[in-house]
């Protein structure tokens, strides 16, 4: 490690553990894109070759729209939202059905 590593790294130790963390999330995020620019501008061809496939899967329509692929995820998240509101009691303190369902997600789901 380089001389002025240490100190940033002596620097960050005074400063609270929220920030941190926030530091250290940032940096591993900035050396990941940092490996992958080098990675690429090491190869360009490769980057070159995976966007030909990506062209060439997408004219033979073996790619699925990004709406279509967000829609689903939001229906995802959706439903998971109404498994954990029926998993938690009632806040309003209203009785659930006989099948185990809150009244709120037999509404969403209804």
């Amino acid at each position: 490690m380089t001389k002025l590593m240490d100190e940033v790294l002596a620097e960050l130790a005074t400063l609270p553990q929220h920030a941190q963390e926030e530091l250290a999330r940032q940096w591993l995020a900035d050396v990941d894109d940092w490996k992958w620019d080098d990675s690429f501008a090491r190869s360009p061809h490769v980057l070159e070759r995976l966007a030909a496939e990506a062209l060439a899967e997408d004219e033979a329509g073996e790619t699925v729209p990004l709406e279509e692929v967000l829609n689903e995820l939001d229906e995802i998240a959706h439903h998971e939202e109404l498994s954990q509101e029926a998993e938690e009691p009632a806040a309003s303190g209203s009785a659930s059905s006989a099948n185990g369902v809150s009244s709120v997600a037999e509404k969403s789901l209804g």
